[in-house]
This record gives C-alpha cells, sequence and structure tokens, in this order.
C-alpha cells in the first residue's frame, strides 16, 4: 500500500511537468508548498454482540470513536486560470506516509469579479486500524480457547476512495475561500485474517479464516479551505491556511467465513452481512504555505 501511495505521488509530480512550460510563460507564481498539522476524528456506530463478527466494531479500540494527530505535505500545482492540481501526503507519530490526497480542480465560470465556480475530482487514501478483533471469539466461544495466537492482534484497514464535488470559492486580493459539496465511492481495501482454536485438554481443532469483500459504497464528501497572504516579494509569497474535510456514509465490512473444524473435510463457508451504520471521518488541519 505505500508503494500505491509513492506512484500516486508521482503521478501528481507527472502533471506538474506536463503542464510547467505553459505556466512559466504567463509569469505566473504557479507553485505552493504548504505545510500543516491538526486532527483526525473518525466516528462509527458500535452495534450489538451477535453470533457473526462485526470487525467495525473494533475499529480503534472499539469504542465508537478515534482522533489522531495527523502531519500533511502538500503540494500544489496552477498551470493557467483554470485548472489546479493537488497532491498530499500525511504522516502519523511513526512519520511513515500513510496516506495521499490527489486532486484536480476546474474553475468553470466567474459569477462576479471575486466569486466563481467549478469542479474537483479527487482520490484519496488514508488508513486506520482494527484493534483486538479476536476478543469476539475469546468471549464468544468460551468452550474453546478463543485464539491461540497469543500476540496483540492489529490490523491497518485502508479506506480508498474518489468523489466529485461542485465548488464555490471567494477570491480577494489576499484572502482566498472555497466550499465544496458533492458525492463519490468509498471502500475498504481487502484482507484476510486466520484465527485457530483448540479445546482446553482435548485434541479438537478449529480454523476460522474470514476473507473480507471488495465492495464499494456511495459516500458524501465537503470541504472547506480558507488561506491568507500576509507577504509577497519578488520571487516567493507566504501565507496561511486551513481546512476541514468531512466523509459520511453508512457503511459495514461483508466477508466470507469459512470454519475448518478438526481436518478441512468439514468446511463450512458462508458469506456475513453485517448491518450497515453511520461512518463519518473529519478531518481538521492548518498550517502555511510558500508560493513561488
Amino acid at each position: 500500500m505505500k508503494n500505491l501511495i509513492h506512484t500516486g505521488y508521482l503521478i501528481a509530480l507527472i502533471f506538474t511537468g506536463i503542464f510547467s512550460a505553459g505556466a512559466q510563460s504567463a509569469g505566473t507564481r504557479p507553485f505552493r508548498l504548504d505545510m500543516q498539522f491538526g486532527g483526525r476524528m473518525i466516528h462509527r456506530e458500535l452495534q450489538p454482540l451477535t453470533e457473526n463478527l462485526d470487525f467495525l466494531n473494533y475499529l480503534n479500540g472499539g469504542n465508537g470513536n478515534s482522533a489522531y494527530g495527523v502531519l500533511r505535505l502538500g503540494f500544489s500545482f496552477t498551470p493557467n486560470d483554470r485548472w489546479t492540481f493537488d497532491a498530499g501526503l500525511g504522516v502519523f507519530s511513526d512519520l511513515f506516509s500513510s496516506q495521499l490526497n490527489v486532486q484536480a480542480t476546474r474553475n468553470i465560470k466567474a459569477i462576479s469579479s471575486s466569486w466563481g465556480w467549478g469542479m474537483m475530482a479527487g482520490f484519496e487514501i488514508y488508513p486506520q486500524y482494527l484493534d483486538e478483533y479476536n476478543q469476539f471469539h475469546i468471549q464468544k466461544d468460551v468452550d474453546m480457547i478463543g485464539d491461540l495466537d497469543k500476540n496483540y492482534r492489529q490490523h491497518t484497514l485502508y479506506d480508498l476512495g474518489i468523489s466529485l464535488r461542485p465548488f464555490l470559492r471567494y477570491t480577494g486580493e489576499k484572502l482566498i475561500f472555497s466550499f465544496s459539496t458533492g458525492a463519490g465511492l468509498n471502500v475498504f481495501k481487502p484482507f484476510e485474517v486466520l484465527i485457530v482454536q483448540k479445546k482446553p485438554l482435548g485434541n479438537l481443532r478449529r480454523e476460522i479464516s474470514y476473507e473480507t469483500d471488495f465492495k464499494p459504497v456511495l459516500t458524501s464528501h465537503s470541504g472547506a479551505e480558507f488561506s491568507y497572504t500576509f507577504y509577497r516579494g519578488e520571487a516567493v509569497s507566504l501565507g496561511i491556511l486551513a481546512k476541514a474535510e468531512v466523509l459520511f456514509g453508512f457503511r459495514n465490512l461483508t466477508y466470507t467465513r469459512t470454519i475448518l473444524t478438526w481436518t478441512a473435510d468439514n468446511a463450512h463457508c458462508e458469506t456475513i452481512y453485517p448491518d450497515k451504520t453511520i461512518y463519518s471521518k473529519a478531518d481538521i488541519t492548518g498550517g502555511v504555505f510558500v508560493k513561488f
């Protein structure tokens, strides 16, 4: 997945190379680098315990809410007054790239000298954690040793999404503000896990394998961005910016479960569809930028 993130960032740089000649001839400052720090909040309604494992009940410790500190490094390229291309990398406390955002923005029409509207298309990958999902079997399968693996069970769950959003933008001498809202498709990257159980003081063994499905769902995407330029020099401009982004949808994580009891000849396989419920993610960041 990290290779995919780096590949996406390389694609954004290729866009830069394609359009750079036209931008430089226009005599503008088409490049912007920014660094932002902020927080990410994820909420997912917890579901009652049933006969089937609901992986999303174990997001981020299993309390239904999580909060992360995120450092974001961004690069923006505006080849002309119609197009802008953005790419951003986000890192958590381990300082390894764990999030990628790529976005293309098209100005369509000016409403007045300061207001205009357009469309933006984006692609995003971001991670979160499934913690101790084996507790479902430890608590439910009381007649067995619930999980023979004594290590801490944690899986990085990646969410991939695309979106298309109309936006409204105000452009002043120093201040720029935009708001966008639209729809998209999101999907959790499929994964596989194995739970191995054993009868206490006996030889009976059971293997439970989970293979999640690739099922995109419709989601709502909204965002707002504010920037203020406080210095304009001969070569560079400096300023501050703030962003807010919200993802909302009704989501679940379907999977195929295969249970092998004692031998592979006793395999039982079925597809499980946990209930869909509210899932939301909100990012709020702020920082500084330089244009050149």
